[in-house]
């Protein structure tokens, strides 16, 4: 099933028919997250939209969270397959993010 949203911001991220030279992940994060998104609150679509987070780490944070068990450092994404150095100015992880955000603007 195609996702008109998503294929909307793909659209929307594009300069003159093409992506820019740069991760298009990081690229669309940037235009449509409106901050770092909290890691034990946020909703599959979303955690999708982090880079460094894909389906499968996103299955197991969801399934940590199912558990009960809240993520409380960036060493526990790493061990469950989140890419952190890509993820980490998107993330807010127990409440906190990275101390700047000049990379987000």
């Amino acid at each position: 099933m195609v996702n008109h949203n998503h294929l909307r911001e793909i659209k929307e991220a594009l300069i003159d028919d093409f992506l820019p030279n740069r991760d298009p992940k990081i690229t669309i994060a940037r235009l449509f997250l409106e901050g770092p998104v909290e890691i034990n609150e946020a909703s599959r679509e979303e955690l999708l939209r982090v880079p460094g987070i894909g389906p499968i780490s996103a299955k197991r944070i969801l399934s940590l969270r199912n558990n009960g068990i809240r993520i409380q450092s960036r060493r526990q994404l790493a061990e469950i397959g989140v890419v952190v150095p890509r993820a980490q100015p998107f993330l807010k992880v127990d409440g906190k993010c990275q101390a700047t955000l000049k990379d987000w603007l």
